[in-house]
């Protein structure tokens, strides 16, 4: 019983490759965030593919809490750039400072969710 927990607990090898790999093209998306539109687009399609591969290998309650991390990052990434698309109107600048802030906060969740396990 206590092994399992343990290995509840750790990532899996094979899911922890994936999930980085998943946080880097998230991480390459949010760079190009502010760019055109279809250099950002790719990118976003990229990330969204890297999460699903990494959601699938997901095996672990750690694996499936870092893998609902990576799609809160991904998430908040889209707001940041909706918000940012929306930044002329006097609501889009609010949001975008707050979905700013909650960008930040779901990077580091994610990071420490695969840096740590």
């Amino acid at each position: 019983m206590y092994e399992q927990r343990r290995n509840d607990a750790a990532l899996s090898a094979q899911f922890r490759g994936s999930a980085q790999q998943a946080y880097r093209a998230i991480n390459t998306c949010e760079t190009y965030k502010f760019k055109h539109r279809d250099a950002y687009d790719l990118r976003e399609l990229d990330a969204e593919k890297a999460v699903a591969a990494a959601n699938a290998l997901a095996r672990t309650h750690a694996d499936r809490l870092a893998a609902m991390a990576l799609s809160d990052y991904l998430h908040e990434l889209k707001a940041v750039r909706l918000a940012w698309q929306n930044r002329d109107r006097k609501s889009g600048k609010r949001n975008y400072a707050e979905s700013t802030r909650e960008l930040r906060a779901a990077k580091q969740k994610v990071h420490t969710s695969i840096s740590t396990s």
